[in-house]
């Protein structure tokens, strides 16, 4: 691992580690024979909760710290995501992921939280009660935009399918801080993000658990078609967070992502499998869930990089690429404050959403609009007065689009109102320069 570590850093990447502290797998764990390292105090999905607040838990937390540090120190690895932190119980008055952000970070390693817990005190600094993360998963975005392009509304998509919730998501990171009634949980959930920096939330449109823990892997070109996930991505990079990009996506990877398993044991073999399939009855998806045990299963998820080469993959690549130097770039979407420079509005009835951001020196402004319904619509949408210049469009032929349809120019009034037709599951960007 260290020498792989070695390797991506003289290719300029960083890397990053997914690490499980909230369960150990049910295959190969001895660790109970040791030690107090699990409670009945808490459950998990996957049984007994990890012990960092019992009897003996001084030692099972030196144990995690001392392994978060060992793969900073030892291996190289620049950063820590830890899984499922809502499942790392611990009730004492500081908690252990705080006190593994804090031995990561001494050692000059980055630590970001999995959480769906909507609650920022991941991120807040430890002087003001929080965990002190450097930044953490935030779901919202991924669910508002899923539902958007794919109109899936079971399990918690239920909660989402309006414009507005994705421009609440690029706003704030959450959708539901507290204020909103969930329908998927009954309840509300969430805390504001009130004074929490947009590049402290990591979001996506595709990632490793929501693609893999459907029933059959599909990704989202596969769902809704390679014009929509060319939408997608104009979301997630022009956004103000960390992007995520999935294995695959950047050029709309045509095989799936199931959950696949090797384990040796035939009893649990036998309750994984049955187990994928009375999971999904909440989301009433049809048809048979892959085999996790069956080698094809595993066979059909790895990729083919030689698809990159062929329409429309290229184009999907080349859109990617494009958005990638735009975000690295060009003056509105870089420095701090960010949430400060930008507006997003939503057209929830014609399922637009636009959003403007601008550089620190009020000179540089981006527009991005962006169109999910699926035929051709003509909304009246609010724009900063001035002259427009395309930047992109997803339709364009070097894209694989069915053809450029972005007026040129955008000459905007000082009404700071327009209406032009937008064809169906596009994004067009355009910008302008005020050299006053």
């Amino acid at each position: 691992l260290a020498r792989l570590v070695s390797a991506a850093h003289e290719r300029g990447l960083a890397v990053v580690l997914d690490v499980v502290y909230n369960h150990l797998g049910p295959e190969g764990n001895y660790l109970r024979e040791f030690g107090p390292y699990f409670t009945h105090k808490y459950e998990t999905p996957w049984g007994d909760a990890l012990n960092f607040d019992d009897e003996g838990s001084a030692q099972v937390r030196a144990y995690f710290r001392d392994n978060a540090i060992q793969w900073i120190r030892d291996c190289g690895v620049d950063a820590l995501r830890l899984d499922a932190v809502q499942m790392i119980h611990d009730a004492s008055p500081r908690h252990v992921v705080a006190e593994i952000a804090e031995a990561v970070q001494a050692h000059g390693g980055f630590v970001i939280a999995e959480s769906d817990m909507n609650d920022p005190v991941t991120v807040r600094p430890r002087s003001e009660h929080g965990w002190g993360a450097d930044a953490q998963w935030s779901d919202d975005l991924h669910h508002s935009l899923h539902d958007l392009l794919t109109g899936e509304r079971t399990g918690y998509y239920a909660d989402y399918g309006e414009a507005s919730d994705l421009a609440t998501a690029l706003c704030r990171g959450f959708v539901y801080d507290g204020t909103r009634l969930s329908k998927f949980r009954g309840k509300r959930y969430g805390r504001s993000t009130e004074g929490i920096a947009c590049e402290r939330h990591v979001v996506c449109l595709q990632n490793h658990d929501q693609v893999g823990n459907r029933a059959r892997g599909e990704r989202i070109a596969s769902l809704a078609g390679v014009q929509a996930s060319k939408v997608g991505a104009a979301a997630v990079l022009l956004a103000p967070a960390i992007p995520l990009l999935f294995m695959g996506e950047e050029y709309a990877a045509p095989q799936p992502f199931p959950f696949f398993t090797s384990h040796g044991d035939p009893d649990l073999a036998r309750a994984v499998t049955e187990g994928r399939r009375s999971e999904f009855a909440a989301f009433s998806w049809a048809g048979e869930v892959p085999d996790p045990q069956d080698e094809a299963t595993f066979a059909s998820a790895v990729l083919r990089l030689r698809d990159r080469r062929e329409p429309p993959h290229d184009g999907v690549l080349a859109w990617h690429r494009a958005l990638l130097e735009l975000r690295h770039l060009h003056p509105a979407l870089g420095g701090k404050d960010r949430r400060e420079r930008m507006i997003v509005r939503a057209y929830d009835e014609d399922r637009v959403v636009t959003m403007e951001r601008w550089s620190e020196d009020g000179r540089s402004r981006l527009l991005a609009i962006l169109a999910f319904a699926k035929e051709r619509r003509t909304p009246r949408l609010e724009v900063a007065p001035g002259a427009w210049r395309l930047r992109l469009d997803s339709a364009d032929p070097r894209f694989r689009g069915e053809g450029a349809a972005a007026p040129p120019e955008l000459q905007v009034g000082e009404s700071g109102v327009i209406e032009t037709p937008l064809p169906p599951l596009s994004a067009w960007i355009y910008e302008r320069e005020d050299r006053g």
